[in-house]
């Protein structure tokens, strides 16, 4: 536009050409064309600048020059859109957030995401390039994907992290995603970052090395126990006057953060912990050398298959005599153990409020659910919910 006034105004001024000579006596919409014609590739056959004043015809030279460079570039950066318009894209990138990690806690996170902010620009990187057709499958204009290792400093040229308004990292790799924050956060102490953690030992030790000005972490399992106490358990211990029983069906990570929360704000209503895990023996000691069990109430655990009848008769009789029938916590990492346990347990008509940890609440477990009368815990819908919060937090509220 700049080059078009220079063109017009020298026109405009008086300014003829030696082979267009009565340019300045043709008018306005005559100079417009001629202005024009100078960004056609080979430009018009005009002669050089002839006439009106020293300075008008200065600009007009001006124009000569910087019309054929705007035409050309416009049409080199038209066959880069053809070619590779994702890096002319990513080029061109602000206020866009970096997401590291395009697995199940990746997608969730989009997906909230474009719940409460969907013209956010999002650059996805990820090493493994068959994580490629999760993004191109979303047919979303403000999504763009790089193949790349986010540990090697070279790629980062390409993230444009000046201009990024913030970083969330979820691969499956806690100390993967510890690394790349702890990077990232010495390079440029002013972006945010946020970082997935599933470990609770790793999570406690990093949190001890934060002195406020860290990257955040979070940590899915924690999100989905907080869910569960404050949208049930709370008010079944609530109803109750007297302590209550919960068994904790699978002592993995998720069992874990389950009892670490419930002890944190629950313990004076927990009169008996009931741990069922094949290895819950090394589990429950490995959790105790890292949080600590609560002093209060009782603790049993049973190392034994969780799916196997006889495992659930020892529970029962550590149980019989308990004030009120047990809350039961099926939160193995396998959906369809936590199912069949569940389906076994009402069979045999265990009464008492199941829960049933699943990651994806389909038609199928649910039809299921209501059938044999247990609670689902859907990590996945869970997940987008807190994580619609969190990104608020992140990097809306107050923006």
């Amino acid at each position: 536009m700049l080059v078009l006034v220079l063109a017009l105004g020298a026109f405009e001024a008086g300014v003829g050409t030696t082979d267009r000579p009565g340019i300045p006596e043709a008018g306005t919409m005559a100079h417009l064309y001629y202005a024009i014609g100078l960004f056609v590739l080979g430009g018009l056959d005009l002669g050089m600048p002839i006439g009106g004043p020293d300075t008008a015809r200065r600009l007009l030279w001006l124009a000569y020059f910087l019309a054929p460079l705007v035409t050309t570039t416009a049409v080199a950066e038209g066959a880069l859109r053809m070619m590779r318009p994702d890096l002319v894209k990513r080029s061109l990138l602000k206020d866009h957030v970096l997401l590291v990690g395009m697995g199940r806690v990746g997608q969730r996170y989009l997906d909230a995401l474009r719940r409460i902010d969907p013209d956010r620009y999002v650059l996805v990187v990820d090493a493994d390039y068959n994580r490629r057709s999760a993004v191109v499958g979303r047919n979303d204009r403000r999504l763009l994907f790089l193949h790349a290792d986010p540990t090697d400093a070279r790629a980062r040229r390409a993230l444009r992290l000046e201009h990024a308004c913030g970083v969330v990292l979820t691969q499956e790799d806690d100390l993967a995603n510890l690394e790349i924050a702890w990077d990232l956060a010495q390079e440029r102490p002013s972006l945010k970052i946020a970082a997935l953690v599933a470990d609770m030992g790793i999570r406690r030790g990093s949190s001890d090395l934060d002195d406020g000005n860290g990257p955040i972490l979070f940590n899915v399992h924690r999100m989905v126990a907080i869910h569960l106490y404050k949208t049930a358990l709370r008010e079944l211990f609530h109803q109750t006057a007297l302590q209550d029983t919960v068994i904790v069906a699978g002592f993995g990570r998720f069992g874990q953060t389950i009892l670490e929360f419930l002890q944190t704000e629950a313990a004076c209503e927990l009169s008996r912990i009931v741990l069922v895990d094949l290895h819950a023996d090394a589990l429950a000691a490995r959790f105790a050398e890292r949080t600590g069990f609560h002093r209060h109430g009782h603790r049993d655990v049973i190392g034994a298959d969780m799916t196997h009848p006889s495992t659930w008769e020892q529970v029962r009789a550590l149980t019989q005599h308990d004030a009120h029938e047990p809350i039961t916590i099926l939160c193995s990492e396998r959906d369809d153990l936590n199912l069949q346990t569940a389906m076994m347990l009402r069979r045999q008509a265990v009464a008492g409020r199941i829960f049933v940890r699943v990651f994806h609440d389909g038609a199928y477990v649910r039809k299921l659910a209501e059938h044999y009368q247990f609670d689902i815990l859907a990590v996945d819908s869970t997940l987008e919910l807190t994580l619609m919060a969190r990104h608020r937090g992140w990097f809306l509220d107050g923006s």
